[in-house]
């Protein structure tokens, strides 16, 4: 756990959502959330995956998120308060506003906040935690380890089955500590000096230690108190023989009656195999008249296969002819349209029409002209 006063932006991108989950559970007992929290608002003890991902109902977790940064908000010195009803856009950015009040420094954007899960939640609730904690002037006191007990040695004179058992333990042990070396065996260890090179973890030492603190009184050995065997092997061997027993006397009734079921079987399956000859006899004939009309099915089938593919070559074919037909037809059609049009006649008659039009203008004004030039000829030769 980190203690309180560290700064929070520090940790940042640095812890999946279960183990910050892991910690504000922590950091909320101390501040003891079960009577100042739950006991007041009505809601459920946070489990370790409470935040971390979206749950069945969303509502009530982002209401649940929403009073519980209430309520430390509240132990930090802030005096606002959320509704069920505001807007969750307006919440996350309230709840921003009074963080950076306090000193602390969010990079998450309000969408993120809104949702009420995943990382940027649970930072903001393991944030204002720690800050919580700093109010409180809240301290951790070093661990004390409850003293370990001393392990009594077994004794020295048990039966020869422990003491073959313990020169078979010293054996196995001197041959895994000094392993025989055989003849040929330096050379190739000597090359193989690359790969028993040391390897270096790429751990963080603090890490390392604080998951040493926390499960290392866990993992120290507490000797018996009410003086059990540590050979429980002996009781296993026991039991064994006691099976190997059962089952040697259960034996021959169990063979017996497997046999018998083994004839009944093999009776049944001399009936199956005789009903099976006879009426493969009675169904001979009847079989035979089904391969011979299985046969002269498919020839018809075959028959019908070439027909059809007949069937379809002459129907491209009258397809073809169909469409030379269609542009015939419609050549014949463009001719007699060209045949039955009457346009360049009525064309030839409107332009003789308006040639005798013209002929007959240029006769009456020939006309006048000659009556002019005769009435002239006349006045010369008058005067």
């Amino acid at each position: 756990m980190v203690e309180p006063g560290e700064s929070e932006q520090s940790t940042q991108g640095q812890l999946d959502p279960g183990v910050m989950m892991e910690e504000i559970i922590d950091i909320l007992k101390v501040l003891n959330y079960e009577e100042l929290f739950l006991a007041t608002k009505g809601f459920k003890p946070l489990t370790k995956g409470h935040f971390v991902s979206a749950g069945m109902n969303q509502s009530d977790q982002q209401q649940y998120f929403t009073a519980l940064v209430s309520w430390l908000l509240n132990l930090n010195g802030s005096t606002t308060g959320f509704n069920k009803y505001d807007d969750p856009s307006t919440v996350a950015n309230n709840i921003i506003a009074e963080m950076t009040k306090l000193g602390i420094t969010i990079d998450y954007p309000p969408q993120k906040i809104r949702s009420g899960f995943g990382e940027a939640p649970c930072m903001i609730l393991l944030s204002l935690a720690k800050r919580a904690l700093v109010t409180k002037k809240f301290k951790f006191k070093n661990p004390i380890f409850p003293k370990e007990q001393e392990i009594q040695g077994e004794n020295i004179g048990g039966d020869e089955d422990e003491m073959e058992d313990n020169a078979i333990e010293e054996e196995s042990f001197d041959e895994a500590i000094y392993p025989e070396v055989k003849p040929g065996q330096a050379h190739v260890e000597e090359e193989n000096t690359a790969d028993n090179a040391p390897i270096w973890s790429s751990i963080d030492p603090s890490e390392w230690m604080l998951e040493v603190e926390r499960v290392g009184p866990k993992l120290r050995f507490v000797a018996d108190p009410t003086g059990g065997d540590s050979r429980e092997w002996r009781l296993h061997l026991e039991q064994t023989k006691q099976l190997k027993e059962k089952i040697l006397k259960e034996l021959p009734e169990t063979e017996a009656k497997l046999r018998r079921v083994a004839d009944d079987l093999s009776k049944s399956l001399e009936r199956i195999s005789a009903q099976e000859r006879k009426i493969n006899t009675s169904m001979g004939e009847i079989t035979g008249n089904y391969r011979v009309q299985a046969n002269a099915l498919n020839e018809i089938q075959l028959r019908y296969k070439q027909s059809n593919e007949n069937v379809a070559e002459l129907s491209s074919q009258l397809q073809q002819i169909n469409e030379k037909i269609d542009e015939i037809q419609d050549k014949i059609d463009k001719q007699g349209k060209i045949v039955t049009n009457t346009s360049p006649l009525q064309a030839i008659k409107e332009a003789l029409k308006s040639l005798k039009a013209e002929g007959r203008d240029m006769e009456l004004r020939g006309a006048v002209l000659s009556h002019a030039l005769f009435q002239a000829k006349l006045r010369e030769k008058s005067n």
